[in-house]
């Protein structure tokens, strides 16, 4: 048999995914596209499964009523191939939702060339680096597809709760002239003819932001250059920064617990079977969370009473999931603690001359999209939580 040539999709378009064959269709012709997951030949009947974002569905080829050139493309396919399939809806009591395909024909529209060195199917596979060296491919695992849809759900429903509280989403810049938050955890960059950095944080520019928007938030990338090689540290990663005006860290406590109750409660509405899949349970979120003074912590643990600060931090079970307080809205007073952290007041001239006009007294704070879906998805190692991770050791793909 000559090699077969891939095709372009030429007319057809995809009429179905995979969450809508179901016995209703029975008898139907629809075209259905997707990869190839897994291929199990019992002699006169071949069985593929097609994935898709939404699932898998089931191809059934039997040799009997198959065309030549239907049973001739089949044989060059394996696994990870994308493809396209005309077919017939059939009822099946053992397939997937209850029905399965019959194929009339096949459109190959990328072969798999090489045989993937990881299991896809496995909730467990070889070691971390090896897959991230081949992302995409292992973005196909069942695993990560359901830990990134619960993200998706989790990134939605924080602009969704904010913006019914009344937050304006902006987008604060990425390279900055100076430390955002002071010490040396900085991504120096030459811009133009001068010393830049990314940013640690958006912190300065939401709290000017107030001044103008009252409540503000921002979902983006944050940059920290921490040499550290440790199961939940990224040099690259997702911070969801929520700043309010006329507010202290009361306030923003408060609003952290109701954003945090909102989105619990959309993942359980949305990812049912992910949650399932997983094998999770997501932990109660009743308001109010159980709160404890920074003194309360230091006396159980050493005995001792430490001094109270409008300052907190959110934790679950051994990760500190977010962090926030009400912020210095005196120009005054935070010259004065810049001073005492030893910080070159000069720098901070940009964001020092806007608290001469009125900057409201204001609270907020930030949560690590990545430590909140390991902590809420039972996850071990941060790099499983993001797309492209990037951290001490990684820098592609």
């Amino acid at each position: 048999m000559a090699d077969l040539l891939e095709e372009d999709l030429g007319t057809w378009r995809r009429t179905h995914y995979s969450v809508d064959i179901n016995p209703t269709l029975n008898e139907s012709e629809i075209i259905i596209m997707g990869w190839v997951s897994s291929i199990r030949d019992h002699g006169n009947i071949k069985f593929l499964t097609i994935n898709d974002r939404f699932g898998h569905i089931q191809i059934a080829l039997k040799k009997k009523d198959c065309s030549k050139a239907v049973l001739e493309k089949t044989e060059q396919i394996r696994e990870h191939t994308s493809i396209a399939i005309k077919g017939k809806v059939k009822s099946e009591i053992k397939a997937p939702n209850g029905a399965e395909i019959l194929p009339v024909e096949i459109k190959i529209l990328s072969l798999a060339r090489k045989a993937s060195p990881f299991l896809i199917q496995s909730k467990k596979s070889v070691g971390i680096d090896t897959r991230l060296d081949l992302r995409a491919l292992d973005l196909r695992r069942p695993f990560l597809q359901s830990l990134f849809n619960i993200r998706n759900t989790i990134m939605d429903s924080c602009r969704e709760f904010l913006r019914k509280d009344g937050f304006m989403e902006v987008n604060t810049p990425k390279i900055i002239a100076t430390a955002t938050e002071g010490g040396a955890a900085l991504f120096p960059i030459f811009y133009y003819e001068r010393e830049a950095f990314l940013a640690q944080s958006p912190q300065l520019y939401k709290e000017q932001l107030t001044m103008a928007f009252e409540n503000v938030f921002e979902i983006g990338p944050i940059f920290r250059a921490e040499p550290s090689r440790t199961n939940r540290h990224l040099s690259e990663a997702t911070s969801i920064d929520v700043e309010k005006a006329f507010a202290d860290y009361n306030d923003v406590m408060n609003l952290l617990e109701r954003m945090l109750s909102y989105v619990v409660g959309k993942i359980q509405e949305n990812n049912k079977p992910h949650l399932e899949y997983l094998n999770i349970t997501l932990p109660d979120v009743a308001l109010p969370f159980r709160r404890y003074r920074y003194s309360e912590l230091i006396e159980m643990l050493q005995n001792a009473v430490a001094n109270e600060c409008e300052s907190f931090d959110l934790m679950y079970k051994s990760l500190e999931v977010s962090s926030g307080s009400t912020r210095v809205s005196r120009k005054e007073e935070l010259v004065e603690r810049m001073k005492k952290q030893g910080l070159n007041i000069g720098a901070f001239d940009y964001h020092l001359k806007v608290f001469d006009y009125g900057v409201p007294p204001h609270a907020g704070f930030g949560v690590g999209m990545e430590r909140l879906i390991m902590s809420l998805c039972g996850v071990e190692n941060i790099r499983d939580v993001v797309l492209y991770p990037r951290d001490i050791d990684r820098l592609s793909p």
